[in-house]
């Protein structure tokens, strides 16, 4: 990561909360939670097409994303042969409370969260820092609707 990209997310209020790499020996570990909550259709593309392909139960995903069991090495040996360099990302962004005139505040106590992926580290960037203004975007439509609600 350049110090260019570390300001982007600092100047975006994105925060990085986890980071892996496919392949990877230890790309299991914390993957699970990253995931944990989502459903498979919420997966990046490239993975969850592989997990639907192969049809694997619940608790072969769970295996998967644990990186426990034979099911897993084998599934992570597959993925690698399809996806031979592969970045995940958790991140997240604090929902903005927005005003009348443009000023707005908010916390990070209440936070936007996503886990995102691409084939190489700049367009994961990319993804994240469009990622982050979509949220803002939402954001500023929910406050534009109480403030017409008001009116």
């Amino acid at each position: 990561m350049t110090p260019q990209q570390i300001s982007q997310l600092y100047m975006a209020n994105i925060c990085l909360d986890g980071l892996w790499l496919i392949p990877s020996p230890t790309v299991a570990d914390g993957l699970l939670q990253a995931f944990d909550g989502e459903e498979v259709k919420d997966l990046p593309p490239e993975i969850r097409d592989l997990i639907v392909s192969a049809q694997w139960s619940e608790d072969e995903i769970e295996d998967l994303f644990a990186g426990e069991g034979s099911s897993a090495t084998e599934a992570w040996e597959q993925i690698a042969q399809l996806l031979p360099q592969f970045v995940f990302a958790k991140v997240s962004t604090p929902v903005q409370s927005y005003y009348a005139e443009g000023s707005a505040s908010y916390s990070w106590g209440h936070t936007h969260v996503a886990t995102l992926g691409a084939r190489d580290f700049d367009t994961l960037m990319k993804r994240v820092l469009a990622w982050a203004e979509e949220a803002d975007e939402r954001d500023k439509a929910r406050a534009a609707e109480k403030l017409k609600a008001k009116a």
